[in-house]
């Protein structure tokens, strides 16, 4: 019986143990949940933490945005009363808290790696504020008003301290409301272009003429620009988004190549495309297709797309199955009567009616569902210290 006892405890034990987790799991999942808690999208906040065996302890290094998530992890750790050794930098404190640029190209690239060579991941327009995170050598990793991350190229932009993007920011200014034009060396066409600008840049205005207007550029350039080719940033953000102006600006870009990364008139990608549009009514989109699938509101579904009105984003990929997640990988916009208008080659218009010349089965099979942008409460452009 003695024996029966001890064999039966020796197992309870050895499942106790066996139930508990390594220290290093344990570390790992803390990271994880904090992670989830701050940075669930890699691609608008920065929350890059490892854990590794070390000698006697378990080292927990990389870099997070500020000392708040900072001090929440240390204190989540140390409950675990596991030792280990903190090489947590936080970028806010030691490079961020008080540095910013503003882009003075007209299209600025940002890229996956600091390398030219490296993936397009996005663009940024003339007279963006963006935060700087941390620099390595020739490029700096940045964050637009969007929060999306990327390296930037700092030739991009001009370096300015907060107090110097604040006043860019307050100041009186113009945007480009053309697809395309250029800033001449004096009030006449006929001069010296001093830089292109495109749809969606911001200049700073120092003088009204009657043909051309006085501008300035974030790196203190002074050119003149056509006072046909924009519009105040207070009748900018006074107008009422609508339906009819999204598709007047979107069929403007008919024909503009596909870019992957791009969000300008120079080049699109699909939601890139998206994005430019709907920026150029005052409203501000998530960077990529699956996360503008979070914005807007719900559009049910009908054969007869009797229930979507113009201007809805259409979204196409996977839909959710037993065993596999949606995925969303492409966004148009509707333009009614079972029309729509999307980069995929360029910019062109397909239809879902089965007996239109622009029909597309490919299309129709992979829609995943629709989301309406043009609410009561659209998202607004923010800057980045909204």
């Amino acid at each position: 019986m003695k024996k029966l006892f001890l064999f039966i405890l020796s197992l309870l034990i050895m499942t106790e143990i066996g139930c508990q987790k390594e220290p290093e799991t344990l570390v790992l999942d803390t990271i994880l949940k904090i992670k989830n808690k701050y940075a669930k999208d890699t691609r608008t906040a920065i929350f890059n933490v490892t854990a590794t065996s070390g000698l006697n302890k378990i080292v927990i290094k990389g870099e997070v945005e500020s000392n708040k998530v900072k001090s929440e992890l240390l204190d989540s750790l140390n409950s675990l009363s596991i030792p280990f050794t903190d090489s947590i930098i936080a970028l806010e404190e030691n490079f961020g808290k008080n540095n910013y640029g503003i882009v003075h190209l007209s299209v600025a690239n940002m890229r996956s790696l600091p390398k030219q060579s490296a993936e397009l991941g996005s663009q940024t327009l003339l007279g963006t504020i963006i935060k700087i995170w941390k620099r390595d050598g020739e490029w700096s990793y940045i964050q637009t008003p969007d929060k999306y991350l990327c390296w930037m190229e700092n030739e991009s932009f001009t370096k300015v301290k907060i107090k110097e993007a604040k006043l860019w920011s307050n100041s009186e200014k113009i945007i480009v409301t053309t697809l395309f034009d250029l800033v001449y060396s004096s009030n006449s066409d006929l001069s010296e272009p001093i830089s292109d600008v495109v749809a969606g840049n911001v200049l700073r205005i120092l003088e009204k003429n009657n043909n051309f207007s006085k501008v300035l550029f974030p790196d203190g350039r002074i050119g003149f620009l056509k006072n046909s080719s924009f519009t105040s940033e207070k009748n900018w953000k006074s107008k009422s988004p609508s339906p009819e102006s999204i598709l007047k600006n979107a069929k403007l870009m008919m024909g503009v190549p596909y870019l992957w990364g791009g969000t300008s008139v120079k080049g699109v990608d699909c939601s890139g495309f998206t994005k430019t549009i709907y920026l150029l009514d005052g409203i501000q989109l998530n960077r990529d297709a699956n996360q503008q699938a979070e914005q807007g509101e719900d559009i049910l579904f009908d054969k007869d797309f009797s229930k979507f009105q113009k201007g809805d984003l259409l979204f196409f990929g996977r839909k959710e199955t037993k065993s596999k997640p949606e995925r969303i990988t492409h966004v148009g916009i509707y333009m009614g009567n079972k029309k729509m208008i999307h980069s995929s080659g360029f910019v062109h218009i397909n239809s879902f009616d089965k007996d239109s010349p622009l029909y597309s089965q490919s299309l129709l099979n992979r829609f995943v569902r629709a989301k309406r942008i043009l609410t009561n409460t659209p998202p607004t452009v923010t800057n980045i210290f909204n």
